[in-house]
């Protein structure tokens, strides 16, 4: 702002110096002009001469009068009048001069001060815009701020929300991963922990038996059977004992006594017998309800639900009954109350609901029939099945007497003795697999654990044997 004042200012002290400057010297040159022209005037009366027409004949001029002194001074009379006269137009053109001078610097003033005044009106309107546009492009600033704050604040949220929505997706499983990891939890894994508990079984079945192991295995079946018979010689002190109080006491008891104590036997028995079987029923109610409803889940009919709820409106909205009965009169008025009507009630009214039954549309073709429902009972296939695996389970295996093996002098070989204690063993482990898979408990599979346990023991017994034999030479 201050630099275009001073450049107005002296553009304008330029044009106002250029302005007097013009002014003054077509002024000088006017004044110049005017004098020149007065003067020249002046001084060309007394010269002036009329000329005439040339005649033909030239005639001889008369001569000049003379000029005597009166006329002279009336001459110079008139000559300083003019001189005076030229003297106060001078003075007065001096006058106008200066006065047009006085009038032209007014002027120019004037000019010089409106031009100044409307420069300092600009310079004001210039600084009340500048003012405003400063004030504006403020307001704008601060406008641009909350709005970049705003942006960045909407931004920040849209972040914050699409990491939230992203990391959920992430963490969001389909169902199809739900399926495949319950399926891999409840089927497979399982599988392959059987397969893993199979192959580790396997592995102790064919992994070479130490005879540290041996000697310790053959340590604990000496005390257990130590163990069992002294469990069983204890047993049978008892039943002697109690042998011994029963004949002792049967002596002084009477007969009417015998019999309330044999009643009071028996009808405990009979009610555990029936508290066990009643449970039994239970447990065998409860599990087969269970695979029934996991087998054959229910079908609900929808025109039938439809029925029920169109019977419920109904019933909610008695005024359209009412009407239904002014109009039909030989209909039946059957409409109880809503809150007197139980489940059993509801289906009355669905049910004496008439169904329309349309025409039949040849064109239209029949639907399939319904496949019939397989009844399936589940509980008496397993039982088939676990009978017919049962009836199916043997247990034979040669059985083979070691001490007569071993003492025979025909069999001295320990390598062909090594190989069929190995056979032996192979074939209990076999047969001790067999038991564990069936998981049966019945006599057939006690009298089998018990064959099986007698060849590991014999078994181990002649491996025993073999390493006295080949230790003791050395």
């Amino acid at each position: 702002l201050y630099m275009a004042t001073e450049y107005f200012q002296n553009l304008l002290a330029g044009f106002e110096e250029t302005i007097l400057n013009s002014v003054e010297k077509a002024t000088q040159r006017a004044y110049s002009a005017v004098v020149e022209d007065f003067r020249t005037k002046t001084l060309s009366l007394g010269k002036r001469k009329r000329f005439k027409a040339k005649s033909p004949h030239k005639e001889p001029s008369p001569e000049k009068p003379k000029i005597d002194k009166e006329t002279r001074s009336k001459l110079k009379e008139e000559h300083y009048k003019k001189v005076e006269e030229t003297k106060d137009f001078t003075k007065k053109l001096n006058e106008e001069k200066a006065e047009r001078k006085r009038r032209h610097q007014e002027r120019e003033k004037e000019q010089r001060d409106k031009i100044m005044k409307e420069i300092e009106e600009e310079q004001k309107l210039r600084e009340d815009r500048l003012k405003t546009f400063e004030e504006e492009k403020q307001k704008r600033v601060q406008e641009l701020k909350a709005k970049a704050e705003q942006r960045k604040k909407q931004l920040e949220e849209m972040k914050e929300l699409t990491n939230q929505e992203y990391k959920k997706a992430t963490n969001y499983k389909p169902l199809y991963k739900k399926l495949e990891e319950k399926f891999n939890n409840q089927v497979l894994m399982p599988e392959l922990e059987k397969k893993k508990a199979q192959l580790a079984q396997k592995r102790m079945m064919y992994q070479p038996i130490d005879s540290k192991e041996i000697q310790e295995h053959a340590k604990k079946v000496d005390l257990i059977k130590q163990e069992q018979e002294a469990k069983r010689f204890k047993e049978l002190q008892q039943k002697q004992l109690d042998y011994k109080l029963n004949s002792v006491s049967q002596e002084n008891r009477s007969k009417f006594m015998e019999a309330a104590i044999e009643e009071e036997k028996r009808k405990k028995e009979e009610q555990r017998k029936a508290e066990e079987d009643r449970k039994r029923l239970l447990e065998r109610k409860r599990q087969y309800a269970d695979l029934v409803k996991e087998m054959f889940q229910p079908t609900v009919d929808q025109l039938k639900r439809k029925e029920i709820e169109l019977a419920k409106e109904r019933l909610k909205h008695p005024s359209a009954r009412r009407q239904t009965l002014s109009q039909n009169p030989s209909a039946k008025s059957w409409n109880p109350s809503p809150s007197m009507m139980n489940s059993n009630e509801t289906e009355r009214a669905a049910a004496q609901i008439k169904k329309r039954k349309w025409k039949k549309n040849p064109m239209v073709p029949e639907p399939p029939p319904r496949p019939e429902p397989k009844k399936v009972d589940y509980l008496a296939e397993r039982r088939k099945v676990r009978e017919s695996q049962q009836k199916n389970m043997s247990f034979a295996f040669k059985k083979i007497d070691f001490e007569q093996e071993f003492n025979s002098a025909s069999n001295t070989d320990p390598e062909e003795l090594r190989k069929k204690a190995a056979e032996v063993e192979k074939q209990a482990r076999r047969q001790e697999a067999k038991i564990l898979a069936y998981k049966s408990q019945d006599q057939k599979a006690l009298e089998a654990s018990s064959q099986v346990n007698d060849m590991l023991i014999s078994s181990i017994r002649a491996k025993l044997a073999l390493l006295e034999k080949t230790s003791s030479p050395s």
